[in-house]
């Protein structure tokens, strides 16, 4: 009897019954009777006696513990089957390495995930096996991608393009548009993501990743606009199919995005909703991954130190883990938070050191903010000289690979530059920064540049900052915390103040 086969029995529904088969959901005794019933044992059968074994069909129980919530389980009785030399059939054995690999692969254990991985593949290969073949050069893939091993995931990627099913290329489709946006390509990545979206677009499964991972390419690039209705879209259909890892990501990318343009309660429950499912199926990586979304998302409500805590926090997981987009952003939080707090030596070491990273690893987008973060920074240092080289490596990146995140950090960071130095110019940079900000629905960056406009006088600057203390202070968030569900108002003194600190800067003539 199957897993699913129990569940109609019993008449409970397929997740259910695969919560109680994984362990992380217990059974009550009515229920146990009717377990018991329904398969011909005694009750005292499932009393657990401390050991565990792998009996009868261990390809089949990996599979359902493969389905949330349990990929822990799963990678260990695939690893336990595949140690106790009883499985001797090769496409079986082959069949578990794959699934081991993909049950580190959901937990986020990349390196361990690699070496299952490349064991099937190579077993596959052996058999002849096309398709097996094919779905472990996927996986392989994604896990190299997130450990920054780009050239060998691309490889991987174009094999799986060559062996799949035509029914299934969309995934390799999917996964090089994701390599060339790494890459700073984003017009190829976009191309590529509207044609798969065309040539498969009667397949759901296949349109809910498509939306997906361009709902992910316009949040990173900055088009806050685009990435939420491209985010909706792939979570909804996420959700209706059941697909955990896709529902688990839009969650966390939409609180990314609701972050950035200020709607900040929205996002609190995105992120909370993110967490549970990451908790849920034990996916390490999302995990911190969504913890580094969270101290963006403190970032904005002004509460700098709080979120410089949590990017450190995310920051040493994501280095112990080798999770090089969590570490990422990570960098970029604890960048921004010191440069709005005015502490603008520690905004510099941090920009410099994400910006490196981020040029090291491939993702342009936060390169460029980052580069814009040290130029602002390095001016307020006095540091004029360094301040006009990152700034001109920065409009040389733009030049060649424009993003809308890019372009507004080349104005504001203009526009604070010229401002530290006394020159009437800043204010219109500054504006400038305001209006492509606002362009793309990027409420915090507007906001940003509203508080230094302040200073100059700008009475529209002023009028949207008090507008937008009232909103503030009619919002709450919502997070989890040591099990309790907390409801927190926002303070919108301590979200102005968060805004920037326009009175730590050095004007021209001053020490």
């Amino acid at each position: 009897m199957s897993l699913r086969q129990l569940g109609d029995a019993i008449g409970v529904s397929r997740p259910t019954i695969y919560a109680y088969a994984a362990g992380t959901l217990l059974a009550g005794e009515d229920r146990l009777r009717a377990i018991a019933a329904a398969t011909g044992v005694d009750l005292a059968f499932f009393e657990v006696d401390g050991e565990y074994h792998v009996d009868g069909d261990a390809v089949e129980l990996v599979e359902a513990l493969l389905a949330p919530p349990n990929p822990d389980r799963a990678a260990e009785i695939a690893s336990r089957a595949l140690a106790s030399g009883m499985e001797t059939d090769a496409e079986r054995l082959a069949t578990l390495a794959f699934h081991a690999g993909n049950a580190l692969l959901q937990k986020g254990r990349y390196v361990a995930a690699v070496q299952r991985l490349r064991e099937a593949s190579e077993a596959f290969d052996r058999l002849g096996n096309l398709s097996g073949w094919a779905a472990c050069q996927q996986s392989l893939g994604f896990c190299l991608t997130n450990l920054g091993e780009l050239g060998a995931a691309e490889e991987c990627f174009h094999g799986s393009l060559r062996a799949s099913e035509p029914s299934q290329r969309w995934r390799a489709i999917v996964a090089l548009a994701a390599l060339a946006e790494r890459r700073g390509d984003f017009r190829d990545a976009l191309r590529m993501l509207q044609e798969a979206h065309s040539g498969f677009a009667g397949d759901e499964e296949a349109v809910a990743y498509v939306r997906a991972n361009e709902a992910n390419l316009h949040a990173m690039t900055g088009d806050y606009g685009e990435a939420e209705l491209a985010c909706a879209e792939a979570l909804e259909l996420s959700r209706r199919l059941r697909l955990m890892d896709q529902t688990l990501e839009m969650n966390a990318l939409r609180g990314y995005v609701l972050s950035a343009m200020g709607r900040l309660s929205e996002a609190s429950v995105m992120l909370m909703r993110a967490e549970d499912i990451a908790d849920a199926v034990g996916d390490e990586a999302r995990q911190l991954w969504t913890l580094a979304v969270r101290a963006l998302h403190t970032l904005e409500t002004g509460r700098l130190a709080e979120a410089a805590l949590e990017a450190t926090a995310a920051l040493g997981g994501a280095t112990a883990k080798g999770l090089p987009r969590s570490k990422a952003l990570s960098l970029l939080v604890l960048a921004q938070s010191a440069f709005r707090a005015g502490d603008w030596p520690t905004a510099y070491t941090h920009a410099v050191q994400g910006a490196a990273f981020c040029a090291a690893n491939r993702y342009p987008w936060w390169r460029q903010a980052l580069m814009g973060v040290a130029a602002a920074s390095a001016q307020a240092m006095g540091r004029a000289s360094q301040a006009e080289l990152e700034l001109t490596e920065l409009r040389t990146l733009l030049a060649d690979r424009p993003t809308p995140v890019g372009l507004f950090w080349e104005r504001f960071s203009t526009g604070f530059v010229l401002l530290c130095r006394g020159e009437s110019s800043a204010c219109e940079h500054l504006r400038e920064a305001r209006r492509s900000a606002r362009s793309v629905g990027d409420a915090s960056s507007a906001h940003l540049s509203e508080r230094f406009l302040e200073t100059c006088g700008d009475r529209e600057a002023e009028a949207e900052l008090a507008e937008r203390r009232a909103e503030i202070a009619a919002c709450s968030t919502i997070r989890c915390e040591a099990g309790r569900t907390l409801v927190e108002r926002l303070d919108p003194d301590m979200w102005y103040k968060g805004l920037g600190a326009p009175e730590r800067l050095p004007r021209l003539g001053q020490p």
